[in-house]
């Protein structure tokens, strides 16, 4: 498994190498059964088994509901540090990151509220579902799926819009934020 897929903040190299045997005691304490914590977090049972027996990761919207409801912080979650190799899917807490996670956050919410599956919108999109699975998770940093908008081009970089390019894809994210 490699934590490059997961986004974390500044600070933190890796998961835990024990996150999964972290989130099965705080889940024995406060909820008892894995279908108890899977309804509330929104995943199967079948998926928060495999992150509790170390199989997988939680994707960032589980790692975030996780956090929340078994109150968990970074420390927690990751070990402190550098990553060895710098990765483009890694959360630098900037402003311009932050747009992205949320558009990214959005289009995946905003899919789920119309009951798409991802095979089903990424056809819609013209897009991979692999791509649009990436894109669900953030990691698309450096693709061609956003833009700056256009009447702030005139900004400095830091402080342009960003928004997707993909006219569907912003159509789920509007849904998404509603």
């Amino acid at each position: 498994m490699s934590t490059s897929r997961s986004l974390l903040p500044e600070g933190y190299a890796a998961f835990r190498p024990d996150l999964g045997v972290e989130v099965r005691r705080r889940r024995r304490d406060d909820f008892g059964k894995q279908q108890a914590l899977a309804d509330e977090i929104g995943i199967s049972r079948e998926s928060l088994s495999r992150i509790e027996c170390g199989r997988a990761w939680p994707l960032p919207d589980t790692l975030d509901a996780l956090m929340r409801v078994l109150g968990m912080d970074w420390p927690d979650v990751a070990s402190v540090g550098e990553a060895e190799r710098a990765s483009r899917h890694l959360f630098d807490g900037t402003w311009r990151d932050e747009q992205r996670l949320e558009l990214c956050r959005a289009v995946r919410l905003g899919r789920k509220s119309r009951g798409l599956t991802l095979a089903a919108a990424a056809a819609l999109a013209g897009l991979s579902t692999a791509q649009l699975s990436r894109i669900e998770r953030g990691e698309c940093g450096r693709s061609r799926v956003l833009d700056e908008a256009p009447e702030d081009r005139e900004l400095p970089t830091d402080s342009r819009r960003l928004r997707l390019r993909n006219a569907f894809l912003r159509d789920l994210a509007r849904d998404g934020r509603a």
